[in-house]
């Protein structure tokens, strides 16, 4: 269920992407990356802790990152062609097929992330937000 928010959300933000200006094109897919990233970083922490805390296998934890890389690579794409479009002065005739390989790189590294979480969740991780609560 998660999955499909995560995905869901990152979808909405996308598609609100392509009636945005370049300058909000540009602001959404920032934020969308950097929120990414945050989940990501939580999930990987919490994947370290469980692996140290003997709450999970090597080969759990080492799937884990399998997955995991999976995301990352995709993330570094989208920041990549971010990059690219902002660099090519957003004024390029080119830069609507710019948009719309942030777009689709984008939705496909929100699947990747969700794969990651539901993984996880299978696991048996918890997150990182209810240990912080836990240990607060």
């Amino acid at each position: 269920m998660k999955r499909l928010s995560i995905f869901a959300l990152v979808v909405l933000l996308a598609t609100l992407c392509l009636g945005c200006q370049p300058t909000e094109f540009e602001t959404t897919a920032y934020r969308t990356l950097v929120g990414a990233g945050a989940v990501y970083d939580a999930t990987m922490h919490s994947l370290a802790d469980a692996r140290s805390e003997g709450l999970i296998t090597a080969e759990q934890y080492t799937k884990g990152k399998v997955v995991a890389r999976n995301f990352y690579a995709l993330y570094h794409a989208a920041r990549i062609a971010l990059e690219e479009y902002v660099a090519s002065g957003r004024e390029a005739t080119d830069s609507e097929a710019q948009r719309e390989r942030i777009l689709a790189t984008l939705s496909s590294m929100a699947l990747r992330l969700a794969e990651l979480t539901d993984y996880l969740r299978q696991i048996g991780v918890p997150e990182q937000g209810a240990r912080e609560v836990q240990n607060g």
